[in-house]
């Protein structure tokens, strides 16, 4: 009889190292590997050049609504490359009069009454977009001795200046030394006419 309990038992033990028993919850396998983690593929952007002036346009911009005394010239370039850019800071102003000699103005990188105070950001020009910047003047009270009719403008890290010739309105004049007239504001440059004005 003992001997019948005995088969019994070592047929249980058999059966039993035969099944497969689950780990508590929580519990880790032994025999489990840990899934590889996920390797980040990490892009690094690849800054774009400054804008060359090859290639960019130079127009005029929208008038300008202006305050008091003020006169103002908005500007626009435009990216006509086939590649992105960049635009950084201020441009490089200098008037010109009908013979091209340069007129004696005082260039200021600052805001004034029409033109923003708003430092300069990196602007990124894809092919065909445009950016904006804008000049202010007070109007010569006192009269002026010279008119400016031609703009001449160097961008930042680049040689080689853009040309345009300027309306009759609002007047570039020269108003003569230690007049409020003889100041140019200029702004930096933005994405939006508003954005080189005051506000």
């Amino acid at each position: 009889m003992k001997s019948a309990w005995r088969g019994v038992a070592v047929a249980a033990l058999v059966l039993l190292a035969g099944c497969s028993v689950a780990p508590p919850q929580g519990a880790r396998s032994p025999a489990a590997s840990p899934s590889p983690s996920p390797t980040l593929s990490v892009v690094h952007a690849t800054p774009s050049k400054p804008c060359a002036a090859a290639f960019l346009e130079l127009s005029p911009g929208e008038p300008v609504s202006e305050a008091t005394g003020q006169n103002t010239l908005a500007f626009v370039l435009k990216n006509q490359g086939s590649r992105a850019c960049t635009l950084f800071g201020y441009p490089s102003i200098t008037m010109k009069d009908k013979d091209g000699v340069a007129v004696p103005f005082t260039y200021a990188r600052h805001g004034d009454q029409m033109i923003t105070n708003r430092r300069p950001r990196p602007i990124l020009l894809g092919s065909g977009d445009v950016a904006y910047f804008a000049i202010n003047k007070y109007r010569c009270d006192r009269g002026a001795r010279v008119a400016a009719v031609r703009v001449s403008v160097v961008l930042p890290a680049t040689r080689g200046p853009l040309a345009l010739a300027l309306g009759l309105e609002p007047p570039m004049d020269y108003c003569g030394p230690n007049d409020p007239g003889d100041l140019v504001s200029i702004s930096p440059f933005e994405l939006t006419e508003n954005g080189v004005l005051h506000g």
